[in-house]
C-alpha cells in the first residue's frame, strides 16, 4: 500500500470552494447553490491507491479546463474574479501541479496496486457521467 501523501498535496488541489466562487460570481446565492444536485460518492476510497485513481480523472479535467478557461474568457468576457476561478484553478502553475500528480500516481504504481487505481478511475468517469448528465 502506497504512503498517503501530506496533507497540503491535497489541499492546493481542491477546488470546490472555487466552484462556489464561480456561482456567486455568476449570480447565484448561497441557498441557491445549496439546492443544486450534490455528485454522490462513487465508493469508499480507503486506500490511497483508490483516492489517486479518482483523483487522477479530475486532475485531468483541470488539464481540459485551462484549453475551456481560454475560450470561455475570450467569448463571455470571464476572469477568475468573475466566473472562470474552478478553470483557473491553477493558474501558471498547471504543468508542475500535473507533473507533481503524475509523479505521486507513478510512486504509487505496481503490480499489486494498478489494478485498484484503475478501478478507482473508471468508476470516477462513470459517476460524473452520471451525475452531469442527470443519470444518478
Amino acid at each position: 500500500m502506497a504512503k498517503a501523501p501530506d496533507p497540503e498535496f491535497f489541499q492546493r488541489r481542491c477546488k470546490a470552494p472555487l466552484l462556489v466562487k464561480d456561482l456567486q460570481a455568476l449570480g447565484l446565492q448561497s441557498t441557491d447553490i445549496e439546492r443544486l444536485p450534490a455528485c454522490h460518492p462513487l465508493m469508499p476510497l480507503g486506500a490511497p491507491e483508490a483516492v489517486l485513481g479518482s483523483m487522477y480523472v479530475v486532475e485531468g479535467s483541470t488539464l481540459g479546463g485551462a484549453i475551456i478557461a481560454r475560450d470561455v474568457e475570450r467569448s463571455l468576457g470571464l476572469t477568475a474574479e468573475t466566473g472562470c476561478a474552478y478553470f483557473r484553478s491553477y493558474g501558471r502553475d498547471i504543468g508542475p501541479m500535473w507533473k507533481s500528480f503524475g509523479a505521486m500516481l507513478l510512486a504509487a504504481s505496481s503490480p499489486e496496486t494498478d489494478d485498484l487505481i484503475i478501478e478507482a478511475a473508471s468508476q470516477t468517469f462513470n459517476v460524473m457521467h452520471d451525475w452531469l448528465c442527470g443519470e444518478s
